[in-house]
């Protein structure tokens, strides 16, 4: 496992952030809960209950801090979790790192190519690294975690650890950030106890500040792992119970479990029976609520949404006898390996025998005080979401979401359901929330069923009311003059109805004020093909007639600036009612009933509707033609199940296939034709090994086939002298290419699917064009040639080739300029003959040349042996990222 690289977090909190960083205060961070878990139920940790972890520190200072003192720092940090006496873990000073790491060097520990048998702490002295991986001022003072892991017994092998030195002012600083850092390093994640009061939390369920008062967090409770950091010497040094108790879960001495008890539930949605995972529950000592507590994350162990751990908390290192009060707290920000939720309702306690989804019988902040005893657990501490009263405004804050009991079933696109989820945005979704505020088609056909009244960015928090009804006939939501968040001025009144008869949805207008959104009904992304248009609603809602999914998966209309919405005081009535299949296709479940198709072959459309139906009882074969040279491509681009696909020959015999080759479980293959004739491809679900029907998960996917003609390379000639000019070997047959550092993307032969850094590849000639990309650890040089025997011909001779040129000199801090030379050498000296082409970027500069042809005269080398050799020089490490593309290089004589 490799520490991942920054991402975006948030809409309105924008930040930079790495593998279990920690930050300063304003910004978030990424971990949770143990910091991986490679199966359910299985955290991953060190090997021998984490004796002697190993550490490698570096040969430099960190900043203000000398090496000797950085180095000492580093052994007490790492003493602080190693004096924890319910814990076996401990630590060793494994030697110090070959070399000083700095920014010019620091890649191999970034990146590694390998397990190189340290486990690096990274003293960046001058902060360049964290300047370049971040920005300047970014805010990030280190990151941490395991860098390999041994995925057959779900241990780590090695870790790493950088630290921004310039941040580190002081020791307790430095000693600070190291007991954090030094926590993901072990297999820890963040935590949510008592640092989130310091942004505004309230101590108990919000708005609760009364049973448990108000703390002092100057006065060290706040919990090491907490991912924001309040300054030097406020807890992040001392370890807190929550601390305690997850490093001794993950490294237990018998002493921990004899001398603890735990307590254990399940999170609930409001129906009572939806685990959801991601909500952080809190449990405190009445009597001592700051000191003594402890937290977990539902399903922070769990992989599968209903696998046993889904939903489950275990809360351990609780002291016996104590009286504890048990809530669920929503996360305001930070990251965490097990998502946040957002909580589908309000904050609430652990109720007892009271327990409900009522406010009515369930209040809020009424508990029921749980008292663990030694070497046992207490199970069964649930907490199911409090469902809201008809006509009540629903707690819905900007981008939120919370679900509702349905009085009845209700069925949309051949699903039924018993609850629904109200969006903030002015919509409902089926199955699962949708917090987006940013509307879009392919939003719309992609994600859950939906019912979108004016899906927008509107924002209860800041006006108006969201509430529900009920009858046993109809269920209605409305939206009651809910501003939008950018313009508050502009606002959305309407009421979205349910009905239990017949599918039907009826969407009523009051006043609309806002402009842009989406209107409609949509199947989402389980049945929508993603190829659905939107469409002009008004003639319909004006004529009162019902708008059905019988025909396509999505009715919809999007509106903007040009076209601002028009449905105020109006009602659109949509049906959904549904029945795709795909009966077109006759009976194909096998290569000898295959449905003959002609490529190129898409299945998005409804008409060609796709599907695995029933589970365990169905596989699709399609057959088309193929001739010799012809290169296929075939990939499942949509489904909500893990699909596997198998390319059959002429003959029936399995040439290929493919499980998650595509984007996340769908799938994708490449196949050039080596004999003519009538090939068949299958569609199934992963689990069925024989392409006979036997899986057992299935439904709607959008199959895409394609076929061109990939010429194979001509022989030598006088059209052109070099061997594979054009690639369309599929690979480097001919050439020799090479880098004297490490690239971020090695030299490679890719077809118009493959991507580089910057953009997708277009090969100009044939099927296939040569590529690589850099911006990795240097000064390197990157190279490919190859050595021809030119023949004494007649007449001229001309070097002809394309390039494509994308390099980044401005956004990361280069200092050096790049170059890109075409040069003819002499095979047997290495000296230059001749420089027919050259091109440097300076410093501060970004390029993109396109695809360009060049066209050299070179007669002079007729009957000549001579080195053709396509070569870049990048003087710097990390300066920015570049891509080259070459394609139909030609030594031609006429």
């Amino acid at each position: 496992m490799h520490s991942h690289p920054p991402s975006p977090l948030g809409r309105r909190l924008r930040a930079t952030l790495a593998a279990a960083a920690l930050l300063t205060a304003s910004w978030p961070a990424v971990a949770g809960g143990p910091i991986m878990i490679c199966d359910t139920g299985v955290p991953l940790i060190w090997p021998s209950g984490g004796a002697a972890i190993p550490f490698n520190p570096d040969l430099g200072d960190l900043g203000p801090v000398s090496h000797e003192d950085a180095v000492a720092l580093v052994a007490s940090a790492f003493a602080v979790w190693e004096d924890v006496p319910s814990s076996t873990v401990s630590f060793v000073n494994a030697g110090e790192l070959p070399f000083d790491v700095d920014v010019t060097n620091f890649a191999p520990f970034l990146s590694p190519a390998a397990p190189d048998g340290l486990s690096a702490i990274i003293f960046d002295d001058t902060g360049e690294i964290f300047d370049l991986l971040f920005g300047p001022n970014s805010g990030i003072l280190g990151f941490a975690g395991p860098e390999w892991l041994d995925p057959s017994n779900c241990t780590i092998l090695e870790g790493v650890c950088f630290l921004n030195g310039p941040a580190f002012t002081d020791s307790t600083y430095a000693s600070d950030v190291m007991v954090h850092e030094f926590g993901h390093y072990t297999g820890l994640a963040h935590t949510v106890v008592n640092g989130q009061i310091g942004l505004g939390d309230t101590s108990g369920p919000t708005p609760d500040n009364a049973t448990f008062g108000t703390p002092d967090l100057f006065s060290d409770i706040v919990e090491t792992m907490y991912p924001f950091y309040f300054g030097p010497g406020i807890g992040s040094s001392t370890l807190e119970a929550d601390d305690i108790a997850m490093v001794s879960t993950l490294y237990p001495e018998s002493s921990f479990r004899s001398g603890t008890g735990s307590i254990q539930g399940t999170i609930l949605g409001s129906n009572g029976s939806q685990k959801l995972n991601g909500v952080n529950v809190i449990a405190r000592n009445l009597d001592n609520p700051f000191e003594d507590a402890v937290s977990a994350i539902s399903g922070d162990f769990s992989i599968f949404s209903n696998d046993a751990f889904a939903g489950l908390f275990t809360i351990n290192g609780l002291t016996p006898g104590a009286q504890y009060a048990v809530y669920i707290d929503q996360i305001l920000a930070g990251g965490f390996s097990t998502s946040p939720a957002v909580i589908p309702g309000q904050e609430e306690f652990h109720s007892g025998v009271n327990e409900s989804n009522s406010n009515q019988t369930d209040p809020l902040l009424s508990y029921s005080a749980v008292s663990p005893s030694a070497n046992s657990t207490i199970q069964g501490i649930n907490i199911i979401i409090n469902a809201p009263a008809p006509g009540e405004p629903l707690p819905l804050p900007d981008d939120g979401s919370l679900e509702i009991a349905l009085p009845f079933p209700f069925t949309i696109c051949q699903e039924t359901y018993n609850s629904v989820f109200v969006n903030a945005n002015g919509n409902l979704t089926f199955g699962t929330p949708d917090a987006s505020p940013l509307p879009s088609s392919a939003g719309f056909l992609g994600g859950p069923p939906r019912v979108a009244g004016f899906w927008m960015d509107l924002n209860p928090e800041d006006g108006g009311k969201v509430v529900f009804n009920r009858s046993a006939d109809v269920f209605s939501v409305t939206w009651d003059k809910v501003p939008e968040f950018a313009n508050p001025a502009a606002s959305a009144t309407m009421t979205i109805k349910l009905y239990r008869t017949g599918n039907r949805i009826d969407v009523q207008y009051g006043a609309v004020t806002a402009k842009a959104g989406i209107t409609g009904i949509s199947c989402g992304a389980c049945q929508a093909g993603g190829s659905e248009t939107p469409s002009d609603l008004s003639a319909s809602v004006a004529k009162k007639s019902r708008m059905s999914l019988f025909r396509q998966p999505a009715i919809f209309e999007v509106f903007g600036s040009g076209h601002p919405f028009d449905l105020s005081a109006k009602t659109a009535l949509f049906q959904a009612t549904s029945d795709y299949n795909d009966a077109w296709a006759g009976s194909n479940n096998t290569v000898a009933s295959a449905k003959p198709i002609s490529l190129p072959f898409s299945s998005a459309a409804t008409p060609l509707y796709t599907e695995i139906a029933p589970a365990g009882g169905d596989v699709d074969y399609f057959r088309f033609q193929l001739n010799v040279g012809d290169r296929m491509e075939a990939e499942t681009l949509r489904a909500c199940f893990d699909t596997k696909i198998a390319l059959y020959s002429p003959s029936g015999s399995l040439v290929a296939w493919d499980d998650d080759g595509g984007v996340g479980l769908l799938s994708k293959l490449s196949y050039s034709a080596t004999e003519p004739g009538q090939y068949s491809l299958a569609v199934t679900d992963f689990d069925d090994p024989d392409f006979g029907g036997q899986g057992t998960s299935g439904g709607r996917y959008v199959l895409s086939i394609s076929a061109r003609f990939c010429p194979p390379p001509a022989p030598p000639g006088p059209a052109n002298w070099l061997v594979n000019g054009s690639f369309e070997s599929g690979d480097l047959t001919g050439w020799t290419a090479g880098d004297t550092d490490l690239p971020f993307l090695d030299w490679g032969v890719t077809d118009n699917q493959g991507a580089g850094f910057f953009s997708f590849v277009e090969p100009q000639d044939g099927c296939f064009a040569l590529l690589n990309g850099f911006d990795g650890q240097g000064p390197m040089e990157s190279f490919v040639y190859q050595d021809v025997s030119v023949p004494t011909v007649a007449g001229s001779l001309t070097l002809e080739w394309k390039d494509h040129v994308q390099w980044d000199l401005l956004s990361y801090g280069a200092t050096q300029s790049r170059s890109y030379s075409v040069l003819i050498l002499d095979p047997a000296t290495l000296s230059i003959l001749r420089v027919p082409f050259q091109m440097t970027l300076d410093v501060g500069t970004i390029v993109d040349t396109g695809w360009v042809s060049h066209s050299v005269d070179v007669s002079e080398f007729i009957g000549q042996n001579i080195r053709i050799l396509f070569h870049q020089d990048i003087p710097e490490t990390f300066s920015g990222p570049g891509q080259f593309e070459l394609d139909d290089v030609r030594l031609r004589s006429e």
